[in-house]
């Protein structure tokens, strides 16, 4: 008896730990570090109307091994320019507060997703923020659900390439 029950023990464990769900660190990025140049699409909270302006972001550096800094430009608009920092925890299971909610790594590209609940133009809704690496493109796209809605639009999304 003390032998089954033991062995329940152990595949209880082993189960716990194989539904941890996905996780990123701040140094698989490392292929994609460097400047980056391409357009912002958004839609504007008062009109609603989809508005892209050019944009280039900067990856990097890495510091203390798990933030990653990102500046962002936008050349027709110099005033509007930020930085910014992705600060992935610990255990590798979010990334500013946000969970992994999956991820795709192949050779030369990285997809992954972030989730969380928050709140977009006074509303609460469900964010969930897509990026996308490949050899020279890179993409970030944030999706936003008003709760009682049922599926994401678009609020905005950064097309790059290098």
């Amino acid at each position: 008896m003390k032998i089954f029950s033991l062995s329940m023990v152990a595949v209880v464990i082993l189960a716990a730990f194989s539904f941890q769900g996905p996780t990123i660190k701040a140094v698989e990025l490392k292929p994609w570090l460097g400047n980056w140049k391409g357009s912002l699409t958004y839609l504007d909270y008062s009109s609603g109307q989809e508005t892209k302006i050019k944009a280039d972001i900067k990856l990097g550096p890495i510091v203390d091994g798990n933030k990653l800094a990102i500046a962002f430009t936008y050349p027709d608009e110099p005033n509007a320019s930020s930085k910014d920092t992705l600060r992935f925890s610990d255990d590798g299971r979010s990334v500013n507060y946000m969970t992994v909610a999956s991820k795709k790594k192949a050779t030369g590209n990285l997809v992954f997703v972030l989730e969380t609940e928050g709140e977009d133009n006074g509303q609460k809704a469900e964010i969930r923020t897509t990026y996308s690496f490949n050899k020279n493109t890179l993409s970030n796209k944030k999706e936003v659900r008003y709760r009682g809605q049922s599926d994401f639009f678009v609020r905005n999304e950064y097309k790059l390439t290098r």
